[in-house]
């Protein structure tokens, strides 16, 4: 504790105000609201760079520069940085690529510091992770042969893994309560990429800027905006959809009545973004479908609140 203490006289020291609730739309508004904070203290610079925007995790983060510096894309940095003492700087030539779908406070805070953004689906599988670099590879001229040999051994791993969860996700019927803001991207990546059939996509806040690459690769699907629970508990006992993925106050009363449900707060602490997490990222929906099958098989008569039990 004394040793926290003395740190707070040291120069390197910054303290930001902001609000971490999420009342107003959902907790991943406390990244956003934190992250807002930052930019108006981030430095001026002129240099023409990419900027990272989203917390991830160190490992996560160092694939996405590895593959950065190998398309040649060397003039990288990251918000939030690893440490207080190398905080991006920003300015009008810096270009900012989003990670997260829910920032939608400091892609404004970027915008009015004259950064661009680069719109692109959020790189959650193959096919979005491949989209992502390549339309970032597009604004720092990436000829197309570069793109291919650094990807291409990247996307066939990421591929094969995804066929891994293809008989258990495949025509799977999905609904979405609204939670994370993380919902459109995802409903992308497992209709798409893995076969399943998006039946309700809701979300806390639609936000097209940031969404919009991802939600014109959605398949016809109904969307809601906002939270209405007792509307969409009507529409998602009436659909019995394969899978629901909601909070945990949702999930032990649907379980009871016989419905498979994932936590969404689980799909905010793991780490799913980029070519080598893509597997995995799929094993989080198909998991709770395998439990399904694996206790109904052992137990063939019990009912659906002996099953929750």
């Amino acid at each position: 504790a004394a040793e926290r203490l003395s740190q707070v006289h040291s120069p390197n020291v910054r303290v930001i105000n902001f609000s971490g609730s999420g009342i107003e739309t959902t907790f991943t508004q406390g990244e956003d609201a934190c992250l807002a904070a930052i930019v108006p203290q981030m430095p001026e610079t002129d240099r023409r760079q990419l900027l990272l925007v989203g917390a991830l995790p160190d490992v996560v983060e160092d694939q996405a520069l590895r593959l950065l510096k190998a398309l040649g894309i060397d003039a990288v940095a990251c918000l939030p940085s690893r440490r207080v003492e190398d905080l991006a700087a920003v300015g009008p030539n810096t270009l900012y690529a989003m990670t997260q779908p829910f920032l939608g406070d400091t892609a404004a805070a970027l915008d009015r510091r004259g950064a661009q953004h680069i719109a692109a689906p959020f790189p959650f599988g193959e096919e979005g992770t491949t989209l992502w670099l390549r339309a970032v590879s597009d604004e720092f001229g990436v000829s197309e042969a570069r793109f291919e040999e650094v990807t291409a051994p990247a996307r066939a791993r990421a591929k094969a893994a995804l066929a891994r969860q293809a008989d258990t996700l495949s025509g799977k019927r999905i609904f979405f309560f609204p939670d994370s803001q993380l919902e459109i991207p995802l409903a992308r990546f497992l209709a798409r990429e893995c076969g399943m059939i998006p039946i309700e996509v809701g979300t806390p806040f639609l936000h097209k800027a940031l969404t919009g690459p991802d939600l014109a690769l959605l398949p016809e699907t109904r969307l809601s905006e906002g939270q209405d629970v007792e509307r969409q508990l009507d529409r998602v006992h009436a659909e019995k959809p394969d899978l629901t993925v909601c909070g945990l106050g949702l999930a032990n009363p649907l379980e009871a009545e016989g419905l498979t449900t994932k936590w969404a707060i689980e799909l905010v602490f793991t780490p799913f973004h980029f070519y080598e997490q893509a597997g995995d990222l799929a094993e989080l929906f198909a998991r709770p479908l395998r439990r399904k099958a694996l206790i109904a098989g052992a137990h063939p008569n019990l009912r659906p609140m002996e099953a929750a039990e």
